[in-house]
């Protein structure tokens, strides 16, 4: 398979049009490379992209009656200086 190698990152060639390379990256972004500014490399497969992890935020019942006490008490002494 031929590749270019820029900034580290690998782009697949997917097809050529005039001077220039259609690339796909590992991320599926695709980018267009001048023929005289790059070289082509053959691999034999694309580097697997990094996949994160998302955050979860449990919201516990505690956490909701801690909230709703607070605004209780702020409403509370907010009633009381008026």
């Amino acid at each position: 398979m031929k590749a270019i190698v820029e900034n580290n990152e690998t782009f697949k060639i997917t097809s050529e049009k005039g001077d220039f390379y259609i690339c796909e990256s590992n991320k599926g972004k695709i980018k267009m490379f001048a023929k005289c500014k790059v070289q082509v490399v053959d691999i034999d497969s694309m580097p697997i992209a990094k996949k994160y992890k998302a955050i979860e935020i449990k919201v516990t019942d505690a956490k909701v009656n801690a909230f709703a006490q607070k605004i209780k008490f702020a409403e509370m002494n907010e009633n009381f200086f008026m």
